[in-house]
């Protein structure tokens, strides 16, 4: 998935937070504002290809 696609899905709140991420950010005492202004204004220092752990899935919402 392009970055920029999921930049504009962070900004229209075009995303689903599953209850699965919500427990594990407030088990680690992230915000889900800290993942938005990650998403937005982080930098990617590396991109791996066909890895599933640990990853962040931004599901587009065709009805908001």
């Amino acid at each position: 998935m392009n970055i920029e696609l999921i930049k504009e899905l962070v900004k229209s709140q075009k995303i689903r937070w599953t209850n699965h991420m919500v427990i594990r950010l407030l088990q680690r005492n992230i915000s889900q504002k800290d993942i938005e202004n990650t998403i937005l204004n982080g930098e990617i220092i590396e991109e791996y290809e066909n890895v599933i752990t640990h990853t962040l899935v931004v599901w587009y919402m065709e009805s908001v």
